[in-house]
């Protein structure tokens, strides 16, 4: 298998994207393109703005004779040296890349179709949200007990405090 190292000038989607237009102009039926990418990703979102070097197993292949884009898998993860040698003497085919990840455990994401996401719940440690209902209650009660009354039925946000 192909191994391309990308230096800081080139970002990884620009040589994806590349590949894909050339396997695109191509044509053939059963074309099918296999390659690792090893590049340095920089992690600018962090405090410490860490740097990594990861590896990503791209395929390229035809989804089916009438369309012109392809089904686009690809599966990034830390580059070390056994993880090269691996992906240079892996050959060429679908099957060892689907099969190479699995054997890693690595996750394979087609990227040329919607992800589909899940809703996950995360716990607040601060206690439950606190919506606009709840809210309108909450002034209202305050109000009432203050002597407020309300110009508008039901709206919180135009409370006027009576004199009494």
């Amino acid at each position: 298998m192909i191994l391309h190292t990308l230096d800081n000038n080139t970002a990884p989607e620009v040589c994806l994207s590349g590949h894909v237009e050339a396997w695109q102009e191509s044509a053939q039926e059963q074309a099918v393109d296999i390659f690792a990418l090893r590049f340095v990703h920089h992690a600018t979102y962090l405090a410490e703005k860490s740097q990594q070097t990861l590896l990503a197993l791209v395929t390229i292949q035809s989804r089916n004779t009438q369309s012109t884009v392809p089904d686009v898998h690809i599966s990034i993860f830390p580059c070390t040296e056994a993880r090269i040698r691996e992906l240079e003497s892996l050959p060429a085919t679908i099957e060892s890349a689907v099969c190479y990840c699995q054997q890693q455990a690595f996750p394979r994401v087609l990227i040329s179709a919607p992800l589909f996401l899940s809703p996950v719940h995360i716990p607040k440690p601060w206690g439950k949200k606190f919506g606009i209902p709840a809210l309108r209650r909450a002034v209202r009660q305050r109000l009432l007990v203050k002597g407020a009354t309300c110009l508008c039925h039901g709206c919180w946000s135009f409370c006027v405090i009576a004199s009494l």
